[in-house]
């Protein structure tokens, strides 16, 4: 199953190497949600808000966030990206989105308040280490702990290998056979790679489950996923 993805930062979709280096950017959003959408369930991710503490501890106020509703309101969207309090959550869900992806303020407090099965905690790792802040922090805590630590309250796991992230190196599957194999829930992927009708063929070879999928973003934009390759998402 496939996911496309879409970055936002300053209103526009965008594409960053390792979560630094801006490699593409598109300022019609719409349109480009509007293409990514036969494919099933758009994965939305606001990384102003997602930002929104500096790595030096000051506050930013950038933020996507109406745009992000719109998102919502017209094409099925899992949204992430700054979801700090029950309230921005409900916001989102109010707005129509069908999941929420939550990282940094992913704990038990916030997480036991909002409905389980709308719930996918970010697994966002450098060196093997959970990030917060847009990848911005790293928090002295592995991947696998934190999974097993949070499995109760989601259903499932979205993973992120920083350092191969943009980086057209594919997915790190040996962690995410590892997760796989540690909790009950559904892990999907963010790759960038070349894409094709074989990702299902590969998930059976790598012993992987079926998960919530591979997010797509930069192949997508790039169109290097050919439309009659692509896996479309099941709408269910």
């Amino acid at each position: 199953m496939i996911l496309p993805s879409i970055d936002l930062m300053d209103g526009k979709a965008v594409q960053l190497q390792q979560g630094k280096t801006k490699i593409l950017e598109r300022e019609d959003v719409m349109a480009l949600a509007e293409e990514f959408s036969r494919y099933g369930d758009l994965a939305v991710i606001d990384l102003d808000a997602a930002r929104s503490i500096n790595g030096d501890g000051s506050e930013r106020k950038d933020s996507n966030r109406e745009l992000v509703k719109t998102l919502c309101r017209r094409y099925p969207c899992r949204v992430g990206g700054g979801i700090r309090t029950r309230a921005d959550a409900q916001e989102l869900l109010a707005a129509g989105a069908r999941k929420l992806i939550i990282g940094t303020a992913a704990e038990p407090g916030l997480l036991c308040t909002l409905p389980r099965e709308r719930i996918i905690v970010a697994l966002d790792a450098l060196q093997g280490k959970v990030t917060s802040n847009g990848w911005q922090r790293i928090i002295e805590e592995s991947v696998s702990a934190r999974a097993q630590r949070l499995e109760q309250y989601c259903s499932g796991f979205l993973y992120t290998c920083i350092e191969r992230e943009g980086m057209l190196q594919g997915p790190d599957l040996q962690t995410a056979r590892m997760l796989a194999r540690q909790t009950i829930n559904r892990i999907g992927r963010r790759r960038h790679q070349h894409g094709s009708g074989r990702a299902r063929h590969r998930r059976r070879r790598h012993g992987l489950p079926a998960g919530h999928g591979h997010l797509h973003g930069c192949t997508v934009a790039c169109r290097r996923i050919h439309q009659r390759a692509a896996i479309p998402a099941s709408k269910g």
